[in-house]
């Protein structure tokens, strides 16, 4: 295995133990991302020896759009995340695309920060209007339709955690956040974010903080 993935796995063992049952399935895990930058989320599930089914990408910067074009295989690349929410989008190349809505496993998000930085004077609310608010729009009314099991969603810790938690909630999500140091998992940064955690349906009350 890997040294940097064995290195996180000893902090999160249930994750291998989870791995494996995937591993010894009949099929593959359904994944999509949004706002998906180097594709990291499908890096790691290649490190850890998974059948990904790749459902479809969202990036809106060009040169990410290119890397993820080269390296990766997504079913479909689309460019903004703020259209996510309806039947039809643009793809990379500017062509309407159906947005696949049927059997994604997972979600790995990680929606616009820009109006939640502490680098940001001029910050906005969730709903706002600014693009931070329409790209966690786009991704949620997604959500909405599509129910995958489970949603990874990233921003900057300051980000309106609660109310992004509760629009999971309110479509029958349960959630949890924390935040994370890279430097904990192998990075040779210190980059802290907020991750939450949607699972489908309710908690069966064991869930703990990473």
């Amino acid at each position: 295995m890997d040294p940097t993935i064995a290195h996180v796995l000893q902090r999160a063992p249930d994750i291998d133990t989870y791995a494996e049952s995937l591993r010894s399935g009949r099929r593959c895990l359904r994944v999509a991302t949004i706002c998906s930058g180097s594709e990291a989320p499908m890096i790691a599930l290649e490190k850890l020896g998974l059948r990904v089914d790749h459902v479809f990408s969202c990036e809106i910067e060009p040169f990410k759009q290119a890397f993820i074009f080269r390296n990766f295989s997504p079913g479909v690349l689309f460019r903004d995340a703020c259209q996510l929410g309806e039947s039809m989008a643009e793809d990379a190349w500017g062509v309407l695309r159906g947005v696949p809505t049927e059997g994604v496993d997972v979600l790995v998000a990680g929606t616009s920060c820009v109006d939640f930085s502490a680098l940001n004077h001029s910050k906005k609310r969730l709903r706002d209007g600014g693009q931070s608010g329409r790209t966690f729009e786009g991704m949620i009314r997604w959500v909405t339709t599509a129910k995958p099991a489970m949603v990874l969603l990233e921003n900057v810790c300051g980000a309106p955690w609660g109310e992004m938690c509760a629009a999971f909630e309110l479509i029958g999500y349960t959630v949890q956040k924390t935040e994370l140091d890279s430097k904990r998992f192998g990075l040779p940064q210190t980059r802290i974010r907020g991750y939450a955690l949607a699972l489908l349906g309710k908690s069966n009350g064991n869930w703990s903080s990473a």
